[in-house]
């Protein structure tokens, strides 16, 4: 199996205006993507957010900070 890259191009109504040529008897799997789509910039990432359930349900009531020594954190010096 084998990867070939081909872009196909729409009429106005959504149609393909030419097919590749393929082999006769095989069986294919497509996947679409839209060139013309926007995608998201590498820098801007997507806000995460809890989910419903758990969101402000959170208490912190000590210091975190302190739950480990310093010398466990594995930090570069």
């Amino acid at each position: 199996m084998y990867a070939q890259k081909t872009i196909l191009n729409t009429d106005k109504t959504g149609k393909p205006v030419k097919w590749p040529e393929l082999p006769p008897n095989a069986h294919f799997e497509v996947i679409f993507l839209e060139l013309s789509a926007e995608t998201p910039s590498k820098n801007s990432q997507p806000k995460r957010q809890p989910h419903p359930d758990i969101a402000g349900k959170l208490k912190i009531s000590d210091n975190v900070m302190d739950t480990v020594p310093q010398e466990q954190w594995n930090l570069p010096v």
